[in-house]
């Protein structure tokens, strides 16, 4: 092999074994973010868990999107990467977005039947604004 022949040789080396430390850096920092985002979502279920107002700080939209993208996510992990791993990863992360959603729903509705149990009592206590509308408006259609 010629000079020439092995510095090219040498540098296509040391780019490859380059390119591999970044390739192992960024599945690293892939992998500890989203093993720690699996955490993340824990405060969010305890707090919809908790509110006694139905989640109202909980958005629908935002999770069902969160939801959307992470099963975008799984499938480009199976079709596109054949890697089951991150399809994995990115399955723990959606099913933190269905569990938060279904304690949202079930949080709403439950606040929705209390409040309207409360509303046919005739006490304004904890009502949501649009209930007391509701209520105010069936006042006026009565007088």
């Amino acid at each position: 092999m010629d000079q020439l022949s092995a510095e090219r040789f040498d540098k296509g080396t040391r780019s490859e074994t380059k390119m591999t430390q970044l390739e192992d850096v960024t599945l690293a920092a892939f992998a500890i973010c989203n093993g720690l985002r699996i955490f993340a979502y824990l405060p969010q279920i305890r707090a919809a868990t908790l509110d006694p107002n139905g989640a109202s700080a909980i958005s629908y939209t935002t999770w069902g999107l969160f939801l959307l993208t992470n099963i975008a996510t799984i499938s480009y992990a199976i079709v596109n990467c054949q890697d089951l791993w991150m399809a994995a990863c990115f399955a723990g992360n959606a099913l933190c977005c269905v569990s938060i959603l279904a304690i949202t729903f079930g949080k709403r509705h439950k606040a929705r039947h209390r409040n309207r149990h409360r509303l046919m009592l005739g006490t304004s206590a904890h009502l949501t604004q649009q209930d007391q509308w509701d209520r105010n408006r069936r006042t006026c259609e009565i007088r």
